[in-house]
């Protein structure tokens, strides 16, 4: 710019001194030309200098846009100089391996941090080669996806359009986050199941024993594993340990449940172990709260299990495998009893609701609450969805019309409960404790007041929020149940005998005539509704089966397959249809045949529901594994309704839950923990055939043979060897110093010469110890012969089954 003002003030100064010269030359020409003159050129200088100003600045614009152009041009090269540097950096120096496949997943390009990671060419070779999970995903056109190759873990970032695959290691991340699950805290609250029952009519000494025998081996177990181990009272304790332990217990199945039950069969009583465990990236408080939840559940289920809590995961379950122990006591029944009197007086109305497909025993067990809610006076009424009921529930309905029609105006459809269900309505929820499994259950939303009287044994998705709590997975049936709050309630009930004998029923259909599943309290809840009125002969007649029943049943156990000689299946054609009583029916009789353990029974319920009933002897689990349908029950007596599938897909998954849980292994070793005739001496590990190897566990008479049971077992044969070998060394010592040490025995005698009585062990044992500090168990002397002279004589005495030490005794005459 400075050097454009320059030019232009040149320009003006020679503009001035043309102008001086031309004016000076024509004023002597014409003075008047003079001003013209002037004038013209003053104006012809303008136009030439605007002209030069024009064109200096579009030429100065011309020239700053090719120096900016350039400059571009100079940065733009040096942009790409350092992007391709650094692409060449990130190509094959970043830790960052890339790969690049053709359309026959054969790897066409790999730069240097891939061919690092995988120690391998890799161009030219198919990508399956590296790892099939890799090839899976890149087939299927993952975008991201973990994959482990050679040891190491990656990230990996697929680009399927540009058939490109960009790894990432994530090792050290990974293991990071594994060291961090592995020690994050697990909390576990345990109980012995029954003790306190079981040990009540005891005498102190025995119990103190029995006491100290589980304690002890709860404790041997925390403290061989690192755990933190705190007894809050008998029955009751609390164990701090970490993740990676419990994965361990997992792994092994727990089995300090067996070590518990076999030592409470030792002292000959029915004690077993539950345990809640809680491992969350939570507070301690909150710890607790989970592990407390999950003992719960492990008790409501029956008890001798385990149940675990994980952040994030479904809750699992172990153990299970022995029949719940009848309670002695009624003390729950009668609290239980006087709770709801008086939740049902304070309610505005009350409902009473089966589960689906309604049966015998948990419409008898409606009818029980029902003439409970009329005895208090109140609007109260059971919802039947007449659609969905069993035929024996059907028949019964039926049988009203002529026995007891007044029963009819106690019954609801579910439609017009929710149009009267309020916030203020009690609602009993009878035989089933899960929402999907009610037959109206959208009146749960509807009210806040829930109850739930049940007998099957707990499973996760439990209705929460509830008023009352009475699952009893002991009782034979919820008519049992019922009938023990009825016996206990305030009020004055009236029951008809034709009431009475639906709920007699119940219990019949419920217990296969008494068969299974029953106690004392089964009993005296039958003799009780026997007193109500209840006709046996009548029950009968309701659960008798129709010709078409029958014909069914016998279509379903000849249609039977025998898998492994243990286990029978048997289902119907997907053309035909049944109800959930003729399979229960048909798998109790399948259970009949010689050697079975387990049976079911499947066939079709409607058009879109497959129906499941399973039945077992012993400690095998059928309502474990009808938890995997979504249904459950009892150890020994469970069922399940499948949606949207057929019956094929239902018993191959039958099938191999069988082949996965009781068929891992043609043969299994087992440690016995009892004397098994014919096979071993407790303490013995011996190589068993799978399924009888199951039969040792479940029966209790063995543990699985697993490194932990055999490390225990290890130490258990070096710790008693090594007090064997310390025994029999001081019992050598002993008989040395004993054989070194006579003594003299000082007695009075007769006349005749003859000892006043004779010479004892206690005196022997006891003058040893008085001259010799030698104490000796009196127990231990062999004193075949009396002494009843003086003399000398040789005592043997027996310090171990190996060393026999003889005392010198010499009887002298006392002066």
């Amino acid at each position: 710019m400075k050097k454009f003002f320059n030019k232009f003030h040149i320009f003006l100064t020679f503009n001035y001194v043309l102008l001086v010269i031309l004016s000076f030359v024509f004023h002597f020409i014409h003075p008047l030309y003079n001003l013209y003159i002037y004038t013209f050129f003053n104006i012809v200088i303008f136009i030439i200098f605007i002209g030069i100003l024009l064109f200096e600045y579009i030429s100065r614009q011309r020239r700053l846009r090719i120096e900016q152009l350039e400059t571009k041009i100079r940065e733009t090269n040096a942009i790409n100089k350092r992007k391709l540097n650094n692409e060449d950096i990130a190509l094959n120096y970043l830790p960052v391996g890339i790969i690049i496949y053709d359309d026959d997943f054969n790897i066409s390009y790999a730069n240097n941090a891939a061919k690092e990671y995988f120690s391998n060419v890799l161009v030219e070779r198919p990508l399956c080669l590296l790892n099939k999970d890799l090839c899976d995903n890149v087939e299927k056109r993952v975008g991201k996806f973990m994959v482990e190759l050679y040891d190491k873990l990656f990230d990996a970032v697929h680009y399927p359009k540009n058939k490109t695959v960009y790894f990432f290691e994530v090792t050290e991340r990974e293991e990071i986050k594994k060291k961090y699950f592995e020690n994050q805290n697990a909390v576990g609250i345990l109980s012995l199941d029954n003790y306190v029952e079981a040990t009540t009519n005891m005498d102190y000494q025995t119990k103190s024993s029995i006491e100290g025998s589980l304690l002890g081996i709860l404790n041997h177990w925390c403290e061989e594993n690192h755990i933190y181990f705190i007894s809050l009272r008998v029955d009751r304790a609390i164990i701090i340990t970490n993740r990676k332990k419990i994965d361990e217990f997992i792994e092994e199945g727990f089995p300090i449940l067996d070590q518990i039950t076999a030592k409470a069969e030792e002292k000959d009583i029915r004690v077993s172990l539950s345990m809640g465990i809680a491992s969350f990236d939570e507070d301690a408080s909150r710890l607790g709260e989970y592990a407390e939840e999950a003992l719960k559940l492990a008790i409501d289920r029956g008890g001798d299990q385990v149940v675990v809590n994980f952040k994030n995961q479904p809750i699992k379950f172990f153990g299970g495998r022995s029949n719940t122990v009848e309670k002695s006591s009624k003390i729950t029944a009668k609290v239980n009893s006087n709770a709801l009197s008086d939740y049902i007086a304070e309610a505005e109305n009350v409902y009473i609701m089966p589960h689906k497909t309604t049966d015998i025993d948990a419409l008898g067990a409606a009818i029980g609450l029902l003439e409970m809610g009329i005895a208090k006076g109140k609007a109260i009424k059971i919802i039947i969805d007449f659609d969905d009921i069993d035929q024996t529930t059907q028949k019964v309905f039926n049988m009203l019309e002529h026995e007891y029609i007044k029963l009819l105006e106690y019954v609801i459809e579910p439609q017009e409960a929710l149009n009267k269900v309020n916030q203020n309505t009690l609602l009993i929820i009878v035989d089933h404790h899960s929402p999907v499994q009610s037959n109206a259950p959208e009146m749960i939303d509807k009210t806040k007041n829930i109850i739930v009287i049940d007998h099957h044994r707990r499973i996760h998705e439990a209705i929460p929020d509830l008023l009352m709590n009475y699952v009893e997975p002991y009782a034979s049936s919820s008519v049992e149940l019922v009938t023990e709050l009825v016996d206990f309630f305030e009020d004055e009930i009236e029951i008809h005998k034709f009431e009475a004998t639906i709920m007699l029923a119940g219990m019949m259909i419920d217990t296969n005539n008494f068969s299974h599943r029953t106690g004392a309290r089964t009993f005296e809840a039958a003799a009780k509704l026997r007193n109500l009125g209840a006709d046996p002969s009548q029950a009968r007649l309701i659960l008798r089966e129709s010709l078409d029943d029958i014909r069914t049943k016998s279509n379903l156990v000849n249609k039977a397959r025998i898998i492994d000689d243990r286990f029978a299946i048997t289902s119907l054609d997907e053309v035909e249809t049944t109800d959930r009583v003729q399979l229960a029916k048909t798998a109790d009789e399948l259970l009949e045949i010689d050697n079975i353990i387990a049976a079911f029974a499947v066939g079709k319920l409607d058009g879109s529901t497959i129906g499941i009933s399973a039945r077992s002897v012993s400690n095998f689990n059928v309502s474990v594994m009808m938890e995997k349908f979504g249904g459950g029950g009892h150890l020994n007596n469970a069922a399940a309704q499948i949606k949207n599938s057929n019956t094929d897909e239902v018993i191959d998954k039958i099938e191999k839950l069988i082949e996965s849980t009781y068929k891992e292994e043609t043969t299994m070793k087992v440690i016995l923990i009892k004397d098994v005739k014919g096979r071993g001496k407790k303490g013995d590990v011996i190589e068993v055939a799978t399924g009888y190897g199951n039969y040792l566990l479940t029966s209790k008479h063995a543990i699985k043979a697993n490194t932990a049971n055999m490390e225990a077992l290890e130490r258990d044969l070096t710790e008693k060897k090594e007090k064997e070998d310390k025994a029999h060394k001081e019992a050598l010592e002993l008989k040395e110093l004993i054989e070194k040490s006579p003594i003299s025995l000082y007695v009075k005698i007769g006349d005749t010469g003859k000892l006043f009585g004779s010479v004892n062990t206690k005196q022997i044992a006891d003058e040893l110890k008085k001259q010799h500090n030698i104490i000796v168990d009196k127990r231990k002397i062999a004193l075949d012969d009396k002494i009843n002279s003086l003399g000398n004589f040789d005592i043997e005495v027996k310090l171990h089954k190996d060393v026999v030490a003889t005392i010198d005794v010499q009887v002298l005459e006392k002066e």
